[in-house]
């Protein structure tokens, strides 16, 4: 498939490729065949070679005129109008000190000449300095515009042909459409500010609850899948480049139209018109290029040949628990939702949790909710820690039990030695319950000294202990607390040191 797709992707560009060259041969230079404008193949006679500084017989010097390529005359090309059509900003904050103003339009020239006229009349001509060709349709100029009011701007070529008058505001910051735009500028930031904060703390939360993560959302589906799949997790995933780049072009193409929003809200108060946007044409074309290589996966994808996805037959399956959802539940004191996902989950099975102590405890069959990949329970988890699920038919068949963390603040509750000293190198000990891998342990002691303990120095560490390094500690009061992972922190556990 691949040795076929890569055969048609030739054909296309060869195709258009043999065509033009063939077209090429046929109406371009050295076909052999005379191009539509060209001239006839009989060349008029040359003229006698003329000396340098000498003129034919017959002509007149100081005529205005340059001779033609057959011998003749013609004259000097009438120079072209430059006109001015658009300048951005459409207006200027009036100023003592130059600002810059890019002018657009066409027929402009090299070491051309700006000459600007006040509101009240009075004309000047921009320094040399002041004014930068650009292209012949742009040009930039730095003047200072101390007067409110309507300016009239017109450009001069070298070749002495001159533009019409254009009308441009200078304005003051204080009127009512500079303070309206400031407020609504200040509304739109707002806003959008409010908005972006609201989906990050959304995303923020669904990862820690283990429902979304950047990289899945970053990843596509592997081109080979497993023959059976039964659940969402049981799909191959693969971190996809394509993607990453078309989000560094969404966020290029999200920063441009932001720009050009602004842009355009700023010339609609100032001036009551929308800036020519010509462009931004191509800014925005770069940006979305960057969404190529992912279009050009998935039309990859739609020709790749991958392992058909079945589902097992009826009553293949055996009694099992794939997963756990959310991935990283919290305690909480309440009932909560508990999703496991599987296969084989028969109506009337019993389920069963096992909290970090080892106390097995069943949900009651009211809380239970059944089908037959999908497992509801409405359970309590109040501590946090390493909690343990299985579940059984009513026949008797048991699943294998499946582990799962729940996250939370754990609880200080005794510090040993109970009168620490502060003798040199003293080892404490901490207990409690829901002491989980990757904790830290804050000590604060006198006169405001932080001393941060992480997980991987301390010396012992399960689900109710924790030993911290020997250390020296000052005499005074002492505050612990222990934070696990996900910045649950226990309440602070005050101890003193003689």
């Amino acid at each position: 498939m691949r040795s076929k797709l890569f055969l048609a992707g030739a054909v296309f560009v060869l195709v258009p490729a043999i065509g033009l060259a063939a077209l090429r041969g046929t109406i371009g230079p050295g076909s052999g065949k005379p191009h539509p404008k060209s001239p006839p193949a009989t060349a008029p006679a040359l003229s006698p070679a003329v000396p340098p500084n000498l003129q034919p017989a017959g002509s007149s010097p100081n005529t205005g005129q340059s001779p033609a390529p057959g011998g003749g005359v013609q004259p000097n090309p009438t120079p072209v109008k430059p006109v001015i059509t658009n300048t951005e900003p459409a207006a200027l904050i009036v100023s003592s000190s130059p600002q810059t103003l890019k002018i657009t339009g066409t027929g402009f020239q090299k070491d051309l000449t700006v000459t600007l006229t006040s509101p009240e009349g009075k004309t000047s001509t921009l320094a040399p300095t002041a004014v930068a060709f650009v292209t012949d349709k742009e040009a930039q100029i730095s003047p200072i515009v101390s007067s409110i009011g309507a300016w009239k701007m017109s450009v001069l070529n070298p070749d002495k042909a001159a533009s019409d008058d254009f009308l441009f505001q200078v304005i003051d910051p204080n009127s009512p459409s500079v303070k309206a735009y400031g407020m609504v500028f200040w509304v739109l930031t707002v806003a959008l500010s409010v908005l972006a904060l609201a989906i990050l703390t959304g995303l923020i939360i669904a990862w820690k609850q283990g429902t979304w993560s950047l990289g899945t959302a970053l990843s596509e589906e592997s081109g080979v899948q497993p023959d059976v799949i039964r659940v969402p997790a049981d799909v191959i995933m693969l971190g996809s480049t394509s993607r990453l780049i078309a989000l560094v072009g969404l966020l290029g193409i999200l920063g441009i139209v932001l720009g050009v929003g602004y842009s355009i809200i700023w010339n609609l108060f100032v001036s009551g018109k929308v800036p020519d946007l010509t462009s931004v044409r191509s800014f925005l074309f770069g940006a979305a290029t960057l969404f190529a290589p992912y279009l050009a996966n998935q039309v990859r994808e739609a020709f790749d040949q991958s392992p058909v996805k079945t589902e097992p037959p009826p009553g293949s399956a055996s009694l099992a628990i794939n997963g756990v959802l959310p991935g990283s539940p919290r305690t909480n004191g309440a009932l909560q939702p508990l999703t496991l996902t599987g296969s084989s989950f028969q109506p009337g099975l019993s389920a069963t949790l096992i909290n970090p102590q080892g106390t097995e405890q069943d949900v009651p069959p009211t809380q239970i909710t059944v089908n037959p990949t999908q497992l509801t329970l409405e359970v309590t988890l109040a501590a946090p820690g390493t909690w343990k699920v299985r579940v059984a038919e009513p026949g008797g068949s048991l699943s294998a039990t499946t582990e799962f963390a729940v996250y939370g603040p754990p609880t200080v509750a005794a510090v040993n030695p109970p009168a620490p000293t502060s003798a040199n190198l003293q080892t404490l000990s901490f207990t409690g319950t829901g002491f989980l891998p990757g904790l830290t342990v804050t000590l604060t002691g006198p006169g405001g000294v932080v001393v941060k303990v992480p997980g991987s120095d301390l010396t012992t560490l399960d689900y109710t202990r924790i030993v911290l390094p020997a250390r020296t500690f000052a005499v005074g009061p002492w505050r612990a607390e222990v934070t696990n992972p996900g910045g649950h922190t226990s309440a602070p556990f005050n101890f003193n040191v003689t």
